[in-house]
C-alpha cells in the first residue's frame, strides 16, 4: 500500500515569496514517501539544500501528491526531503554556513562527535538528514540514488552536474540536458560528493533560475525521468510522460550533451565580486571577455567556452565556472577503457604512481602536467596539490558496495 506523508505548504515558488517569520516547522523534513512493498531501489529526491532555492521541494510535492493519486506499483521506495529548513523559512541561501559545503569526510565525523546542543543552524540540518538518508540506506543492500534539486541565480537552461562514475552516467544520460563532469570533484564537502564516496549513485539536476516557474516544471520532470532511468517506475505508469521529456528536452535544445570544468573563479573575503548583468547559464564566451569585476578591476575569461552558473545572489563562494564540450567519441571510449579496468596500466606511465587506495593516483609535478587530461579521462578528476607533486583521485568504483565503508 502506498504512504504519503500531507502536509501544509508556504506560498509556491511562483506565488508570493515565503516572509521570513514563516517557521521552520512550514518546511517539513519529509516532503512524503511512497512505497508499493515491491522490491527495487531506495531513491532520496532532496529540495532546498539551499533555502533560496525552493522550486525542488514545490515540485517533489507535486510528485508525491500524483503517485498517491494514481497509485502506480513502484519498484523500491521513494522518498522526498527538504534540505535546508531555516534557510528555507528566511528565503536565504543559508543562516550561518553553507550546508551543501560541509559534507566532507572529517567535518561528518567531527558533527557525529559533538554535542548537538552546540550546533549551528545548518549542522542542525545536516544532523538530521544524515539521519534520514542512513535511516533509508539501511533497509536496502543496494545503492541508494540520490536527486539533489538545485537552481541558479541567473538565468539558463537546466543542466546536470555528477561526480564521473559510470553508475552516474546511466541515470544522466537517461535526463535531457547539458551534463557537467568535473565540478562536483572541485567544489568541497558537496552532499552528493560525501555520498557519493559512499558507493551511492547521487545526481545534482540544477532545474533553471530561482523564481522562475518552469524550474518547478522541470524538476518535477527530472524527478520522473529518474523514477523511470532507475527502474522504479515504467514510462506507461506517468502521465504525459513523453511530455515531460521533450519539454525537458526542449529548455536545453541546441547545447552540448556534455562538457567538463575547466575553470572556478572563486570569490575571497571582501573582493566586492559583481558579475556583468545579462549573462546566462552555459551561454559561449571567448577569452578576455570582461565577465564581472571586483577591488582589482575587470574579472575576464581566462580562456574560451561555455558559462556556467554566474552569481547574481549575495551569497556564495564561486562567482562563476568555465566549461568545454566533451566529445561522444571521448565519452564512449572512456566508458569502454574503465569498464575494461585499463586504470591498473596508469602506474606504468612516467611520474604516476598508485595512491593509498585504488581509486587514488599520484603524480610528480612533471607527470600532473603531462597526464592530466589522461587520469581525468579514467574519472581522476579531483586534484590535490601534494608535497613535490598532485594527488589524483576518482569516486569508489561501480563494483564497490555502498555499505563497505560503514562495515
Amino acid at each position: 500500500m502506498a504512504t504519503l506523508v500531507r502536509i501544509r505548504y508556504p506560498p509556491a515558488v511562483n506565488g508570493d515569496p515565503a516572509a521570513p517569520d514563516i517557521e521552520r516547522a512550514a518546511w517539513p523534513r519529509e516532503i512524503g514517501r511512497y512505497t508499493s512493498g515491491q522490491p527495487g531501489p531506495a531513491i532520496v529526491v532532496i529540495g532546498g539544500l539551499h533555502g533560496n532555492e525552493p522550486a525542488g521541494v514545490h515540485a517533489a510535492r507535486r510528485v508525491i501528491e500524483a503517485l498517491h493519486e494514481n497509485q502506480p506499483t513502484l519498484r523500491g521506495t521513494f522518498v522526498a526531503l527538504c534540505g535546508n529548513r531555516a534557510g528555507l523559512a528566511r528565503g536565504r541561501r543559508f543562516v550561518d554556513l553553507d550546508l551543501n559545503r560541509c559534507w566532507e569526510d572529517d567535518a561528518v565525523a567531527a558533527l557525529r562527535d559533538r554535542d548537538p546542543s552546540g550546533d549551528s543552524a545548518e549542522h542542525a540540518e545536516q544532523r538530521e538528514l544524515l539521519a534520514c538518508i542512513e535511516e533509508l540506506a539501511a533497509t536496502t543492500n543496494d545503492p541508494l540514488v540520490l536527486l539533489d534539486l538545485h537552481t541558479t541565480s541567473g538565468n539558463g537552461p537546466p543542466f546536470l552536474l555528477m561526480a564521473d562514475a559510470l553508475s552516474n552516467r546511466s541515470i544522466a544520460m537517461s535526463l535531457p540536458g547539458t551534463i557537467v563532469l568535473g565540478l562536483e570533484e572541485e567544489i568541497d564537502g558537496a552532499l552528493v560528493c560525501y555520498f557519493g564516496g559512499l558507493g551511492h549513485r547521487a545526481i545534482v539536476f540544477e532545474g533553471g533560475q530561482h523564481d522562475d516557474k518552469k524550474t518547478v516544471e522541470h524538476s518535477e520532470s527530472a524527478i520522473w525521468l529518474t523514477l523511470v532511468a532507475v527502474g522504479a517506475l515504467s514510462e506507461s505508469d506517468i502521465p504525459e510522460f513523453e511530455l515531460k521529456r521533450r519539454a525537458l528536452g526542449s529548455a536545453a535544445a541546441d547545447l552540448p550533451r556534455v562538457v567538463e570544468l575547466r575553470y572556478r573563479h572563486r570569490i575571497r573575503a571582501g573582493d566586492r565580486f559583481k558579475m556583468q548583468p545579462g549573462f546566462e547559464g552555459l551561454a559561449r564566451v571567448r577569452r578576455g571577455d570582461v565577465l564581472a569585476s571586483d577591488i582589482r578591476g575587470d574579472v575576464t575569461a581566462p580562456e574560451s567556452g561555455r558559462l556556467l552558473m554566474p552569481l547574481y545572489q549575495d551569497q556564495g563562494s564561486d562567482g562563476f565556472f568555465l566549461c568545454r564540450r566533451v566529445s561522444a567519441a571521448r565519452l564512449d571510449l572512456s566508458t569502454v577503457c574503465r569498464r575494461a579496468q585499463l586504470h591498473r596500466l596508469l602506474p606504468l606511465l612516467p611520474g604516476v604512481s598508485r595512491g593509498s587506495d585504488p581509486n587514488t593516483m599520484r603524480t610528480t609535478q612533471r607527470g600532473a602536467a603531462r597526464f592530466r587530461e589522461l587520469l581525468r579521462f579514467f574519472g581522476y578528476r579531483r586534484e590535490r596539490a601534494r608535497e613535490n607533486g598532485f594527488s589524483f583521485s576518482r569516486r569508489r568504483s561501480d563494483s564497490q558496495n555502498a555499505h563497505a565503508r560503514r562495515g
